[in-house]
């Protein structure tokens, strides 16, 4: 009887092992971080280079009043004119209004001509690693999110995703590059002396969102209502969104915000989902 134990146990522990060496095989071969930084070097190798082009107050001279005293608050004049810009951060997400908040780090690549984003992050949910990925390319958006890298927990795609994407690129050139506002792909709409609307359109995608400035010339808040809220079950519900920011520094020569949140405006209340510490942005980074 206890030769039988012993076998039963060894043979257990043998099944334990091979599945553990698979899954940890799969996730290497599948690991998000893997087929972020794939993409990064994809689209850094199909970058032509260029002269550098220095932005001059004569490129803010079209811009509303609000707009430009931001840039000039910022500090863009002589700088380059941004072709991408890298971003890391850290701090709290929620996946739901019931559910705790949950440490975050995030990293970040963009460009802006043909605009890409690549939103990476990980987060640790109970004692588990929470793996996620945003892509935005051709005007097309994607997310997944995998419980340790490999039990896939939500995806969406489609018509509702690309939009929402789309109010995200604007919001992050409001917030993360404030140079790339000097694009003709954004019509601007003067509100008072401290809001101003603008439309962004890609590939026939237009979005609007309202900035709201302070007396410094700051930005403090972003506000859109055309981007959707992805539901549980799957479905989507178009709510205001918003991004408040503040705590300004100068990060690599520029003045922009060390903080910043992301919230929903639901019919049950407000839901705050987001509490972001931006460590570092890079302009016309290289890759690393």
């Amino acid at each position: 009887m206890r030769n039988r134990i012993l076998t039963g146990f060894g043979i257990a522990i043998s099944v334990i092992l091979i599945f553990t060496s698979v899954l940890l095989i799969y996730r290497y071969i599948n690991s998000t971080y893997r087929y972020y930084r794939s993409q990064v070097e994809r689209l850094f190798a199909d970058v032509e280079s260029s002269d550098k082009e220095l932005i001059s107050q004569k490129d803010l001279i079209d811009l509303p009043a609000p707009v430009r005293k931001y840039l000039e608050y910022v500090g863009v004049t002589g700088t380059e004119k941004v072709r991408n810009f890298s971003v890391v951060i850290d701090g709290e997400f929620k996946m739901s209004q019931d559910r705790a908040w949950a440490p975050v780090l995030v990293e970040q690549i963009s460009f802006t001509d043909n605009p890409v984003r690549l939103f990476y992050m990980e987060l640790k949910f109970l004692g588990l690693k929470i793996f996620g990925l945003h892509h935005y390319e051709s005007a097309a958006a994607s997310m997944d999110i995998k419980i340790l890298d490999v039990f896939k927990v939500a995806q969406a795609r489609g018509i509702e995703m690309n939009r929402s994407e789309t109010v995200t690129i604007f919001n992050d050139m409001c917030i993360l590059a404030p140079a790339a506002l000097i694009d003709s792909r954004i019509s601007w709409r003067e509100i008072d002396d401290f809001t101003v609307e603008g439309t962004y359109t890609n590939a026939g995608i237009a979005v609007k969102g309202v900035l709201f400035f302070n007396e410094k010339g700051q930005l403090i808040n972003f506000v859109s209502n055309d981007r959707y809220f992805l539901n549980e079950d799957g479905t989507y519900e178009l709510l205001s969104w918003s991004t408040p920011v503040g705590e300004y520094r100068e990060i690599n020569g520029l003045n922009l915000p060390g903080y910043g949140e992301a919230l929903w405006e639901r019919n049950d209340g407000q839901f705050c989902y987001a509490k972001f510490n931006i460590r570092d942005v890079t302009i016309n980074s290289g890759l690393e």
